[in-house]
């Protein structure tokens, strides 16, 4: 039996000279799946911590334990939901406009994005370090770090900063060649 060529992840928009990039996340509903059952637990524990913390005959030191452990736990929580938000509606964008390469991530209507100038972009390439993990979220485990993961790399002043999380580097190459192509960029990004 023959395989079927894979088609891409990303979403390439033209409009003029700009273009926009949208990578949604790889679903890994395994880990998706596992964290809402943890924070079916989490919620459970939150509640229960709650009803001691406003029970009258807790002694003063619980309740002071008790509150320093509740905020930990409600941060954790809270970063777990944002995970799960991640794993299931998140983008990474990339934006080419008037000489200006923009990255970035975002769930639902929250977006963070880092703005760079094209004509001090250098050495536009692949990535060739691959990231797996056995939670198969790979270069996407950092929901907003930047610089950091993806299959596409580039240097900016003295720093080598990457994107394009969550697609294979033949997709990569692809993006690359789109970009080449377009009048923003020039031959010195990608030497």
């Amino acid at each position: 039996m023959i395989e079927t060529p894979a088609n891409g992840r990303a979403k390439v928009y033209k409009n003029g000279n700009n273009i926009e990039v949208q990578i949604p996340t790889k679903k890994n509903w395994f880990v998706i799946t596992f964290l809402m059952v943890w924070m079916g637990g989490w919620f459970i524990g939150e509640v229960s911590v709650i009803t001691v913390l406003f029970t009258n005959d807790t002694p003063l030191f619980a309740n002071v334990f008790l509150l320093f452990w509740l905020t930990a736990w409600t941060i954790g929580g809270l970063f777990t939901m944002r995970t799960i938000l991640w794993l299931i509606a998140g983008l990474e964008i990339i934006k080419v406009e008037d000489g200006i390469l923009e990255i970035g991530r975002q769930i639902l209507n929250f977006k963070k994005t880092k703005k760079y100038q094209i004509t001090e972009v250098r050495y536009l390439a692949i990535n060739p370090v691959s990231i797996n993990d056995i939670w198969g979220m790979g270069s996407q485990r950092n929901i907003f770090s930047f610089n950091n993961n993806g299959v596409i790399k580039f240097d900016y002043g003295l720093k080598t900063l990457k994107f394009g999380g969550g697609i294979e580097e033949a997709e990569g190459r692809l993006l690359i060649e789109t970009l080449k192509l377009n009048p923003n960029f020039s031959e010195t990004n990608f030497g």
